[in-house]
């Protein structure tokens, strides 16, 4: 009796203690002592070579299962797609593209927050081929060709220094455009010129003058002002030398004109400039005009040097200052301007320094 539950308790004894599992290279009998390999280990069945190890010593990673993810819950909601930008209308893309290549690089004054345009146009234009630009309004400029202020951005209120040194003509412009901030851009000019005895003898003149002028942009480097012109003479005994003579049987009063002029941006501070035209349309026999300059911007101002030429198409090739001079030097005081500007070329300086404030 007590044989039989000794031995009963032994066996469940046996069935309640755990059993170590096998080792590699031991019988599933070997006595070995239980040893915990963390999981950061790799077990040696992992490697792909032949092992004795059981099943339960070498567990296996699941693998996911192929195929499309599985959708998410219905109550989460997925993030909005972001909305595409908005085009802007013709309209509005064509103002900004017109606004930016106009005015090229612009830079505001943090002081009064107002702009300049820097890579623009900068340059008043030349005798006979005013720009279209005017400047802003309060804005004033001082200078060889124009001193002059902004009445408002469209209007310009000015004289010429210019042609008070050296025409001792009194005058006075006023300028107009449509559209300051755009490439294109139409506008007028109207001035008024009166010899000044008290400033010189050498000409002897009164005339008004009105410009049409329109800007056009050929490309965001290169711009074209063209002007109409019609210049009154109330008199003309010794006109400066934009006044031509007609060789018609009556000298008319008025001489009608169209040119162009050529700006051309070779940098953001300077400009080439290229003028061609025709003056006295109303002529029997017309004249060609043409000229060539360049400008420099520096901060505050820019200086300008060229020349332009106005003469016969059948006489290119004569001077006045040579006619002029060779009358002198023969000492003929007999001098006939009337007759040097009908058979000479004309010869115009397009010099200018002009400051702003």
């Amino acid at each position: 009796m007590t044989v039989h539950a000794l031995g009963a308790a032994m066996l469940l004894l046996g069935l309640l203690l755990p059993r170590p599992g096998p080792a590699q290279g031991a019988g599933p009998d070997a006595d070995i002592p239980l040893v915990e390999v963390p999981d950061s280990v790799p077990s040696e069945a992992n490697d792909g070579a032949d092992s004795n190890t059981d099943a339960e010593a070498a567990p296996t990673t699941a693998k996911e299962p192929e195929g499309p993810p599985a959708p998410p819950p219905s109550d989460v909601k997925p993030a909005p797609a972001p909305k595409p930008r908005a085009k802007k209308s013709p309209v509005t893309r064509a103002r900004d593209e017109d606004l930016i290549l106009d005015t090229g690089i612009v830079v505001v004054n943090e002081e009064t927050k107002k702009r300049r345009k820097i890579a623009s146009g900068f340059t008043m234009g030349h005798l006979m081929t005013p720009a279209v630009s005017t400047l802003e309004k309060g804005e004033i400029t001082v200078g060889t060709m124009v001193t002059g202020v902004g009445i408002t951005d469209r209007w310009t209120l000015a004289i010429s220094p210019w042609l008070v040194g050296f025409y001792n003509m009194n005058n006075a412009s006023v300028r107009y455009q449509a559209s300051p901030q755009r490439a294109e851009s139409w506008g007028f000019q109207a001035s008024y010129f009166k010899d000044n005895p008290d400033f010189g003898k050498l000409y002897k003149m009164e005339a008004g003058s009105l410009w049409l002028n329109y800007r056009t942009r050929v490309s965001r480097f290169h711009r074209v002002h063209w002007s109409l012109n019609y210049m009154h003479f109330v008199n003309y005994e010794i006109p400066f030398s934009l006044k031509r003579w007609s060789f018609n049987e009556t000298e008319p009063q008025g001489q009608l004109s169209f040119t162009s002029l050529q700006e051309i941006a070779t940098t953001s501070r300077t400009r080439v400039m290229l003028e061609f035209g025709v003056i006295g349309l109303n002529y029997r026999y017309p004249n060609y005009h043409f000229g060539a300059s360049t400008a420099y911007r520096f901060e505050g101002g820019y200086l300008q040097f060229g020349l332009s030429a106005t003469g016969y198409f059948t006489n290119m090739t004569r001077s006045a200052y040579n006619q002029v001079y060779n009358e002198y030097v023969r000492e003929d005081r007999k001098l006939d301007f009337t007759a040097v500007y009908k058979n000479s070329v004309a010869i115009h300086p397009e010099v200018q320094l002009q400051l702003f404030f």
